[in-house]
């Protein structure tokens, strides 16, 4: 606010100078001037477009600066036009680089996407002010902004330093730290926001946001609801209410999968999840699989797969699964399993970890007729390395109960687009290799694929979305490209419930593992 009322006091002072002068044309400057008075006067958007046309015929006139200042400031300030105002503040920054048109400049580079250029200009200002904490505030927020917030936390240092009474630039740190990650640190800074402001809105709803990044939802609601008893509007605490009101809800999704492969395999499946959260960190996972082939001379195979575990929410970073799984095959006994899994998040980054044993084998009619089991161990990452270029990787390592070891691996990288019809491009690596071939099921050995994909979704109504899908797998040893294509329909209604249904189609010619084939999926998810 100490700066705005400078700057009102600079431009009034601009004005009367501009009108003093005898250099601009009689009926120039008295439009010009007239212009001004009813814009202010009546504070009409289209009385600051007059006055902004005829300060722009005065300027061209005769380029005087404080006409120019005046110019620049009803574009900014008064149309919000940017665009319009930085090349008349540019040029009062080069002809008197005053630090309150300076902040202006800054301000107007910065809604005009030259980011750096006005870090650069805040930097300066902050220099020229060794005891402004405001300056340094606004710089602080650009540097968020430009992804450097090392930078930006020095710099809010230096401002509370000069000013300790500064709740802004202690609510831009706690943002920043709860951005990257620092929740302890974030937390530290909500009693010292209390403290200068017992009643402050946004202690309360930062507060709120910690506590619900780390699972503590009761505590976040009552956050909150005292962010809103003061400002019965704040966006952050009504969006974090809602998303805490998402995280208690129970979630089913079933799958149903048909694929008929090129060596005569009908395979059927239906796959059922269950998410039922039991307040706080905790919430019951529950599955339960229909697996059935169908293969001459073979005949047939089916089995029900059922599983059940705990998934606990240690902090914002940690999540542990831990749970068991069981089958039962005709003729053979029951197999009893255990599975568990580690989840790390970080504000670039996400890992997992997971280990389960005697898990069933599906990967032919011989392996489920005959039972096999594998102990498999997981791991997967998730890197963002900038706004729209993600890479990622997923990799398994398994040992079979014939005494048989797999290893995969696939590693994307994958191009977000601006489009929102067209969502990803990606090129990604896999390996598969058994440790001995068998007829019994596929077991390539040291198979490796490099796969282009391109998916797109086109919103075709509000709750309508095509889904398409296309690959080309080329086989590296055997020199041959295949191609794989789904396509379909997802709908998304109001009451919480998804249905998606697609087409698959996948060809690999000379694969040492059988991919090709025909099939479909249909999905259906729900939430309350």
């Amino acid at each position: 606010m100490r700066n705005r009322a400078v700057t009102i006091l600079v431009l009034v002072w601009s004005l009367s100078q501009a009108f003093a002068t005898d250099k601009l044309t009689f009926p120039i400057r008295a439009d010009a001037e007239g212009a001004l008075k009813l814009a202010y006067t009546t504070n009409d958007p289209a009385q600051y477009e007059r006055a902004a046309l005829s300060l722009e015929q005065a300027v061209r006139q005769e380029p005087d600066l404080a006409l120019r200042k005046s110019l620049a400031y009803v574009y900014l300030d008064k149309l919000k036009r940017p665009a319009a105002a930085y090349p008349h503040l540019e040029e009062v920054a080069r002809q008197a680089p005053d630090p309150d048109w300076m902040l202006m400049l800054a301000r107007a580079a910065r809604e005009t996407g030259r980011k750096n250029e006005a870090a650069g200009i805040y930097q300066k200002i902050a220099k020229s002010r060794p005891r402004d904490a405001w300056s340094r505030f606004e710089l602080a927020k650009i540097l968020r902004e430009l992804k450097r917030p090392a930078e930006a936390r020095a710099v809010l240092g230096e401002a509370l330093r000069i000013d300790p009474t500064n709740n802004y630039a202690r609510a831009e740190l706690a943002a920043i730290e709860l951005e990257n990650g620092r929740y302890a640190e974030a937390r530290r800074l909500v009693p010292e926001m209390k403290a200068q402001e017992p009643g402050s809105a946004d202690a309360h709803a930062l507060a709120g946001e910690i506590l619900r990044k780390n699972w503590d939802l009761a505590g976040s609601d009552a956050e909150y609801r005292q962010t809103l008893e003061v400002n019965p509007t704040d966006v952050a605490a009504r969006s974090g209410l809602q998303k805490n009101s998402d995280a208690r809800k129970i979630r089913i999704g079933a799958t149903y999968y048909q694929f008929k492969d090129s060596d005569n395999l009908q395979q059927r499946s239906l796959y059922t999840t269950a998410t039922i959260p039991g307040g706080g960190r905790f919430s019951g996972v529950f599955g339960a699989n229909w697996i059935d082939f169908e293969r001459e001379p073979f005949g047939r195979a089916s089995r029900i797969e059922l599983a059940a575990g705990m998934l606990a929410h240690v902090d914002a970073r940690l999540t542990l699964f831990m749970g068991l799984t069981g089958f039962e095959t005709e003729n053979l006994d029951r197999k009893i399993g255990f599975d568990g899994a580690a989840y790390y998040s970080l504000p670039a980054a996400d890992f997992s970890l997971g280990y389960a044993t005697r898990k069933p084998v599906n990967d032919s009619i011989q392996a489920v007729l005959a039972g096999l089991t594998q102990d498999v161990f997981t791991g997967s990452f998730t890197w963002r390395v900038w706004s729209h270029l993600v890479i990622s990787g997923r990799g398994s390592f398994a040992e079979y109960a014939d005494e048989n070891a797999r290893t995969h691996g696939i590693v994307s990288a994958g191009w977000a687009m601006p489009w929102h019809w067209l969502q990803r491009a990606a090129v990604e690596y896999q390996i598969l290799e058994f440790s001995r071939q068998t007829n019994v099921y596929s077991s390539p050995d040291n198979e490796k694929i490099i796969r282009p994909v391109l998916q797109l979704s086109p919103r075709l109504l509000d709750w309508l979305t095509l889904e398409l899908r296309g690959e080309l797998p080329y086989l590296i040893e055997e020199k041959q490209w295949g191609h794989g294509i789904s396509a379909g329909l997802r709908a998304k209604f109001a009451n919480g419930v998804g249905i998606g249904v697609t087409c698959l189609r996948y060809e690999l010619p000379g694969g040492q593992a059988n991919w090709s084939g025909d099939g479909f999926k249909v999905e259906v998810n729900a939430e309350f």
